[in-house]
């Protein structure tokens, strides 16, 4: 019997705090976390992956963690504590046309309403999978 697939999340590779601490704040990330009906959670264990070149990504498991990363400086924040082991690279088929986010509830595109706070087919607000 095989594990269970655990959800798949954008995060950035090149971003502060990586590898050790993966930011779960881009727009990428709300993308994946909509599509697949997930809302962040504290102990969630999750894929975190970065495209590499057009034929990988560069893939690493963790666990979901809101508060602090590693400046003090920094606001407490979701990311993910990634497991220096379970780095690795995977090929993938790339999806061409325009970037679209769903919205969480209506499948909706939202990317033109991420500064209004809400979906405007169904009212429910953007940030719906990372709110805490």
């Amino acid at each position: 019997m095989t594990a269970p697939r655990l959800p798949r999340i954008y995060s950035d590779f090149n971003g502060p705090f990586q590898p050790s601490h993966m930011l779960l704040s881009y727009v990428g990330t709300l993308r994946d976390l909509n599509a697949q009906r997930v809302v962040l959670n504290e102990g969630l264990r999750v894929t975190v992956y970065s495209d590499s070149d057009e034929e990988q990504d560069i893939e690493m498991d963790g666990v979901v963690c809101f508060g602090s990363v590693p400046d003090p400086t920094w606001a407490v924040c979701w990311h993910v504590r990634t497991d220096a082991q379970s780095f690795r690279f995977a090929k993938v088929t790339r999806e061409t046309g325009p970037f679209l986010l769903p919205c969480f509830g209506c499948g909706s595109n939202i990317y033109e309403y991420l500064n209004t706070g809400r979906c405007p087919a169904c009212g429910l607000d953007v940030e719906h999978a990372r709110h805490r």
